[in-house]
């Protein structure tokens, strides 16, 4: 799989056009076309409740457990696995869908847990704020994490990346 993001590396300082970055998560992200997306996993949709809330005691979740409640989630079109999992949110008119920025900082996590809102996670998210617990959901929606880097990466970048593939020198 290649994917490419246009302008990522146009509008990078002269030192970070050498980088190889490790996504995590990362999916192509809408207008980039200047790098290349080497995937190396993927991880599963979930949702991060604050832990006061009624549903922070659950195993899991279903759609259908979520009707009267607000999901904070990225908004539409800036990443097609997310869209995916909002499609099908939207299938369920009395779930409340609140856009949030398209890369989460901690006032995203912050804002969920002091609003009593669910947030849209990842199962690799689990502890990443403390008032917050991260349960599995009912779907099989998943983000792909990998590499992300330029189109022609350099030397040392080129052979980092036929090593992940599994075609360099050992």
């Amino acid at each position: 799989m290649r994917t490419t993001t246009r302008g990522f590396w146009e509008r990078s300082a002269p030192w970070e056009r050498n980088l190889t970055s490790l996504s995590v998560p990362a999916t192509p992200v809408s207008g980039w076309t200047a790098a290349i997306f080497l995937p190396l996993g993927e991880y599963r949709h979930c949702i991060a409740v604050p832990r006061g809330h009624p549903l922070a005691g659950r195993k899991g979740l279903t759609l259908a457990e979520l009707h009267g409640e607000t999901l904070m989630m990225v908004k539409q079109g800036d990443s097609p696995s997310v869209d995916r999992v909002r499609a099908a949110v939207e299938a369920h008119p009395q779930i409340h869908i609140e856009d949030t920025p398209q890369f989460y900082d901690m006032e995203v996590f912050n804002r969920s847990v002091q609003t009593g809102h669910l947030l849209m996670s990842l199962d690799c998210w689990t502890e990443v704020h403390p008032s917050l617990v991260t349960l599995p959901v009912d779907w099989n929606f998943t983000i792909p994490y990998g590499l992300l880097y330029q189109l022609r990466p350099g030397a040392d970048v080129a052979r980092f990346v036929a090593l992940v593939r599994g075609d360099g020198p050992a």
